[in-house]
């Protein structure tokens, strides 16, 4: 088994394989390669990287779905980002922004 060091060489290294994930959408499985994956991360990374966070600032996650949290959190590694990730129950449909927002709660 090759020796990796980080997440986003994990995945460069998959993505020249066959292999990929399969996810379960409307009780469809829906396969998406490795290949697919990492092209939709390094679309993930750019945005970011746009919007100007660099690497080392810290990010959270908050999506329930499977494939975009899968494909968020590898674009947030590609990019060099600290992610945060939280799983919410169903329902709590706001994302707080650092400083400015109010928790449903409050």
């Amino acid at each position: 088994m090759p020796d990796f060091r980080t997440l986003p060489d994990a995945l460069s290294d998959a993505a020249s394989s066959e292999q990929g994930y399969v996810f379960l959408v409307g009780g469809d499985e829906v396969r998406r390669s490795y290949a697919d994956i990492r092209q939709a991360a390094l679309g993930v990374a750019q945005s970011l990287s746009e919007s100007g966070l660099e690497p080392g600032d810290l990010v959270a996650i908050v999506i329930n779905d499977a494939e975009q949290f899968l494909t968020a959190f590898l674009g947030v590694s590609v990019a060099g980002i600290v992610v945060s990730m939280r799983w919410l129950r169903p329902g709590w449909g706001r994302v707080c922004r650092a400083g400015g927002g109010k928790s449903p709660r409050s």
